[in-house]
């Protein structure tokens, strides 16, 4: 079981994904745009979403299943899998 191929994101569920997060990286760009006037108005706009796109990147959880892969793995959840990375637990 350790070596069974991780099923695949499926593509419905990684478009949803990517629509959420442009969508509250738009929204935070709205946002940041009505605070300021004239120029101001555009930096804020451009600068909060890239800085927060900046800070989404860098701080991402690691083994997310689409960080380096493109979604096409999954990780694998099982006591099983944990006891072969940890070895085994005993409860005290």
């Amino acid at each position: 079981m350790a070596n069974a191929p991780a099923p695949s994101i499926a593509a419905p569920q990684l478009a949803l994904r990517l629509g959420l997060e442009l969508t509250a990286l738009i929204g935070l760009g709205r946002g940041a745009a009505m605070w300021g006037e004239g120029p101001w108005a555009w930096v804020a706009g451009i600068g909060a979403p890239a800085l927060a796109a900046i800070a989404w990147g860098t701080f991402a959880v690691r083994g997310d299943p689409i960080e380096h892969n493109c979604g096409t793995k999954v990780h694998e959840r099982s006591p099983g899998a944990e006891a072969q990375r940890y070895g085994p637990q005993t409860r005290n």
